[in-house]
């Protein structure tokens, strides 16, 4: 296993998980990965060499699984790979980049550093029951990183973290609820200063 490779994961359910964490050069990546002439154009549109990095870390942990693999995006800028009916899923978190690959199932994933500043923003995305139980920094980073991945998985327009996506952890088990009806198994993991999300569909 690469040496940045901090988490490599092949679930219950066919899926694969990658994380790593960057502490290579830019150059390191061009020269490992395949990009297409899209790759190409959005690496050549960033200006900060942050996100190339994630663009390429993104592209080299999927290319680890599916060697084809061509990334492009759809209107609301979920990532889906050209002619194939593989799915992915990607997220990034200052120096962490974790993906999601499954050959044929929905996917989504979130990976966020546990931090203080979460505690700013908690009446934005959390209900008032939510804050009931998300009591610690952890907890909510936990609940935020939840609700960025039903985001993904939803993929519709106008959603409200706080009113549309609802957040249950009973038992060590997270379930989300969407729009009050659509009910769906989170799976999640957290470490010493980070969380991860993540739902298989």
């Amino acid at each position: 296993m690469d040496m940045a490779i901090i988490r490599d994961q092949h679930t219950q359910d066919g899926a694969r998980i990658l994380i790593w964490k960057d502490e290579e050069s830019l150059d390191f990546f061009l020269k490992r990965v395949k990009l297409s002439s899209d790759d190409l154009i959005l690496l050549n549109k960033y200006s900060v060499e942050r996100r190339k990095k994630d663009l390429l870390i993104a592209r080299f942990l999927i290319q680890k699984e599916i060697p084809e693999a061509e990334i492009t995006y759809l209107k609301n800028g979920k990532p889906y790979l050209k002619n194939q009916t593989a799915q992915i899923s990607i997220s990034h978190s200052k120096d962490l980049v974790a993906i999601i690959t499954h050959p044929t199932q929905k996917v989504a994933i979130d990976i966020e550093y546990i931090s203080p500043r979460v505690e700013k923003l908690k009446h934005r995305f959390l209900s008032d029951n939510e804050l009931l139980t998300a009591n610690t920094t952890e907890l909510l980073t936990l609940y935020w990183s939840a609700k960025e991945t039903l985001f993904k998985r939803d993929e519709k327009q106008g959603i409200d973290f706080n009113k549309d996506l609802e957040i249950k952890l009973k038992d060590k088990t997270l379930h989300g609820i969407i729009r009050n009806n659509d009910f769906t198994l989170i799976h999640y993991c957290i470490k010493d200063s980070w969380v991860i999300t993540y739902t298989i569909s």
